[in-house]
């Protein structure tokens, strides 16, 4: 629509009408991820070697569709997005599971928002804004052919990266993050600020950003593989802040940055080797981006059990052995609150009289402590029958 309002319909578009059709992409971008994570976590098709392999070979199928892209011009290749986009519906229509799902299983879903991983997905969104904002009026200076279809290679270095990374780098997230993918696009736009690289630093940033948003994309399918019922919220969560990391990026080039493309590659670089440098840090996927592990399936029986006996050993007050078992299941404070009708003020203090009698500071530790007492009264119940 935003083609047809330009007066061409020829996918050349400039300043606020580009501004709206790629915060609009970007918007139904959340969408589709929300659907894809859903059917992943309805069909248990959570094995992260299948959607590891299904992205990689979703980004080597980017590269004949740029060049046939780039090769089409007007309204032949609107019309070939348009076709392509109008089908993605009826096809995960057709694959979408008849099955009612099972709510009993599922993990507790008020979790506290993972601050570290919000953050990433609104910087990897700013840059993506920065990037269509930035080439676009590279382009619109020098020419269609200021970036050539060879610029696609851009999408198998992202796809190698993502290759090597996830099936040979045992599945490290921040190390394929801030260590590769983050200093790659980093380096894209440096090479950009750097007048006369367009062609190099677009290629080395569509390498970056891809291979980042897949390894994302994998780790959220990992999480929710992990945990039934947290797919409701991270997969909206995903789409939706890159979204409006996108939305950002892209005013700022439309706005205060607007023909400033020097200044604007300069801020985006510096701003993507903080992030290396101060967010990448334990190489667990919860320790590290905030999130609560879940307890074990085949010891979720004994959480009580556990519970009970670890509230015995360590003298915790009847109040205090009655919240033990939500702060195992992880559950939050509001959510504890509303299941025991109490404040939660007062759920707070009864948890850290908890936390100190453990001689524990995270919600994770407690997880762990009851998982391995759960897991010890199983063996201990197989050893004696």
């Amino acid at each position: 629509m935003t083609d047809v309002l330009d007066g061409s319909f020829d996918g050349e578009l400039e300043g606020t009408l580009f501004a709206i059709q790629s915060v609009a992409m970007g918007v139904a971008s959340a969408f589709l991820y929300t659907e894809i994570g859903r059917l992943f976590a309805q069909t248990e098709l959570g094995k992260l070697k299948s959607i590891s392999a299904a992205a990689v070979a979703a980004l080597a199928l980017c590269v004949p569709l740029q060049i046939i892209l780039y090769y089409t011009q007007g309204n032949a290749r609107e019309g070939l997005m348009v076709l392509f986009l109008a089908a993605c519906s009826p096809a995960i229509d057709t694959m979408q599971p008849r099955k009612e799902i099972n709510n009993a299983d599922r993990h507790d879903d008020s979790i506290p928002v993972p601050i570290k991983f919000s953050a990433t997905l609104a910087l990897f969104g700013i840059a993506l804004g920065m990037l269509q904002g930035v080439f676009t009026q590279i382009t619109s200076a020098e020419g269609h052919g200021a970036l050539n279809p060879l610029s696609a290679v851009g999408f198998l270095i992202a796809a190698g990266i993502a290759a090597v990374g996830m099936f040979k780098g045992k599945l490290d997230f921040n190390q394929l993050i801030y260590q590769i993918s983050m200093p790659i696009l980093a380096l894209g736009f440096t090479l950009v600020a750097l007048n006369g690289y367009a062609f190099a630093g677009f290629t080395l940033c569509v390498a970056g950003y891809y291979a980042a948003q897949i390894v994302l994309w994998v780790l959220c399918a990992h999480l929710a593989s992990q945990s039934k019922g947290i797919e409701q919220w991270l997969f909206p969560l995903m789409g939706s802040i890159t979204a409006v990391g996108q939305a950002a990026g892209l005013l700022a080039i439309d706005t205060i940055l607007y023909d400033r493309d020097h200044e604007a590659s300069i801020i985006m670089s510096t701003l993507l080797l903080l992030a290396c440098l101060f967010m990448n840090s334990s190489t667990s996927p919860y320790k590290s981006w905030g999130f609560i592990k879940p307890t074990d399936s085949g010891s979720r029986v004994n959480i009580d059990e556990a519970c009970e006996i670890i509230g015995i050993d360590f003298l915790l007050t009847a109040r205090e052995k009655e919240i033990l078992p939500h702060l195992a299941r992880g559950r939050s404070r509001r959510a504890i609150a509303e299941s025991l009708v109490l404040s939660e003020n007062t759920i707070k203090t009864y948890t850290s009289n908890i936390y100190a009698k453990l001689n524990v500071h995270t919600r994770q530790e407690i997880i762990d402590l009851v998982q391995e007492k759960g897991k010890s009264i199983a063996e201990e119940k197989n050893e004696w029958f």
